[in-house]
């Protein structure tokens, strides 16, 4: 049984000179029922206490080979509160040791499988519905050249002889959300401030491209504007951007993208990690947003097309299928011709699903009731057959390798993350 998670204060130490980086959890979490408590986590745990009490942690076989759950040993009863301590080493290609002495780390995360991963890649987490409050704490030993620190949370320097950084994160926070980049790399950095709807986002741009962040940070103001326009006010606190000439993943208020998919994934800011999915068969419903966008809104009537499967997967699954791209945007490009005579089109249906869902986990059902109850159409047939993949195919597919991305771009390769440490 997963558990459901309240705070999470973890603290990583690097050291420079073994070269080697640790991690030390303090996990609170109570029980939603009787059962064996279970959590994410892709690194061992090296010991682990339940209570102040040695426990041993196991791992558990689920119907997806990267879902990474580890189960406590011992049966919970429903409601009690407990607190599990763990100790963990990270993994070496996690963590970049530069020649002058200096420490790269970045949580350059994935939706899409191989190799996708959230936070439990770093750190003890949890399944994706589940929102906990995480301080995280990052402390550099035994180096001699200074380092920078971008994040989504609130930071703030701990004065000492060793340079530690403690971050705070919103507690409607999921394991998709963390945005943090810890590097003595030299970055051109570009701060400003955006007039949004009803106040001023600050916004931090940088790249080891100077022209890039500089037509970044020209390009937002237009950008904020036209998605606050048609959804509402920018949740989030701030928003950072870490141009990386390729590839890319949305967090909560940040991004590492490419220039020319930089308004692709501040999409997402609404749509992935501001109305946020509960489990990856959730996560076509944003990249099917922003990839619309991309298309520029297309309205087109519905068509006798073959079944797609974007959601009729297992729970366990963390990451979506390839197909939410372009049969994603299909449907949305259908129900805004179904909404347009009397809901004025998808867009406004948007707008009002963000204002009610900003800043919690939804799913593919929840998104379903919801458009039903809003338009007063048959909406399930048509997720039946363009969701779920049911019914008779008319000599095509049910899914299809070829993803026409849109907008979004290729995944980090391994040689381009340990570039941008």
């Amino acid at each position: 049984m997963p558990m459901n998670v309240e705070t999470i204060d973890l603290a990583i130490v690097f050291d420079a000179s073994t070269q080697a980086a640790g991690g030390m959890a303090r996990i609170v979490f109570t029980m939603p029922g009787s059962g064996v408590p279970y959590f994410t986590s892709k690194a061992i745990p090296t010991a682990a206490k339940l209570d102040g009490m040695d426990i041993a942690i196991v791992d558990v076989i689920t119907p997806h080979p990267r879902a990474h759950v580890r189960a406590l040993i011992g049966t919970q009863d429903p409601g009690s509160k407990h607190v599990l301590e763990l100790s963990y080493n990270l993994s070496a290609d996690l963590v970049t040791y530069h020649p002058a002495g200096g420490i790269g780390f970045l949580t350059s995360m994935g939706d899409l499988d191989d190799p996708g991963n959230y936070f439990e890649a770093y750190g003890p987490s949890n399944i994706e519905a589940d929102a906990y409050k995480l301080t995280l704490s990052l402390q550099v030993r035994n180096s001699p050249v200074a380092h920078q620190l971008f994040t989504n949370g609130q930071a703030q320097v701990i004065p000492g002889s060793v340079p530690t950084w403690r971050i705070e994160f919103p507690e409607w926070y999921l394991t998709s959300s963390f945005f943090v980049h810890l590097t003595s790399t030299p970055y051109a950095v570009r701060r400003a401030m955006i007039q949004g709807l009803n106040r001023q986002i600050p916004i931090t741009v940088y790249s080891a491209n100077v022209v890039a962040a500089d037509r970044a940070v020209e390009m937002l103001p237009d950008l904020f504007k036209e998605l606050e326009g048609t959804y509402g006010p920018f949740l989030h606190d701030s928003f950072t951007a870490l141009i990386a000439g390729s590839g890319g993943m949305e967090h909560c208020g940040a991004t590492i993208t490419e220039v020319d998919a930089l308004d692709h994934e501040l999409t997402h800011s609404w749509f992935a990690r501001g109305v946020m999915p509960s489990s990856g068969r959730d996560g076509w419903m944003d990249e099917a947003i922003a990839s619309w966008r991309d298309y520029g809104y297309r309205r087109v009537a519905p068509a006798r097309r073959g079944p797609t499967n974007l959601a009729g997967f297992s729970i366990f699954n963390p990451f979506a299928p390839y197909n939410i791209y372009r049969d994603g945007r299909t449907l949305l490009a259908e129900l805004d011709s179904m909404f347009a005579e009397t809901l004025g089109g998808l867009r406004p249906v948007l707008k009002k699903w963000f204002g009610i869902s900003k800043g919690k986990a939804v799913s593919t059902e929840d998104f379903l009731s919801y458009l039903e109850n809003e338009s007063r159409m048959p909406i399930s047939p048509l997720f039946n057959r363009f969701v779920y993949g049911k019914g008779r195919r008319f000599g095509g597919p049910v899914m299809t390798i070829d993803a026409d991305f849109g907008k979004h771009p290729p995944k980090l390769t391994r040689a381009q993350i340990l570039k941008l440490r």
